[in-house]
């Protein structure tokens, strides 16, 4: 069960994730094309506090995955293991892509490989899901 401090953080972050994404300047100032895969995007002033909020995001989902390894089965401990590495996977490379080459360096140049690289937590999710290995005797 999700507690309720954790409920509250995710509607105020997700409302003030809306709202800085829908109104103009304050996520993203101008974006500058120069040819494929070469773009400069100037960021707005509540960028970093958005990133924060998806660190807390993901912080909070392996927070609550870990949290229900405590009194599982080892059926669902495997299961958790899976989604807690296709979680991972997914998440590092997002947030070293798009926070550290993006948004500190500048570089665009690999915004590319995230998406490349959720087929990863697709596989690793997945398995955990769907294989009836997890189901078997």
């Amino acid at each position: 069960k999700v507690k309720l401090w954790q409920q509250g953080i995710f509607v105020a972050l997700t409302v003030y994730s809306l709202v800085i994404n829908l109104r103009p300047n304050l996520t993203v100032e101008n974006v500058l094309i120069d040819g494929p895969s070469q773009f400069v995007i100037e960021f707005g002033p509540h960028t970093s506090y958005f990133f924060m909020g998806l660190v807390t995001f993901v912080v909070m989902t392996l927070t609550n995955l870990i949290s229900m390894r405590a009194n599982s089965s080892k059926l669902s401990i495997a299961k958790n293991n899976y989604m807690i590495a296709g979680i991972l996977v997914f998440m590092l490379s997002t947030a070293v892509i798009h926070l550290g080459m993006t948004y500190f360096l500048g570089d665009f140049s690999l915004t590319w490989l995230p998406p490349a690289l959720s087929i990863s937590e697709m596989l690793f999710v997945g398995y955990a899901l769907l294989t009836s290995r997890f189901y078997s005797a």
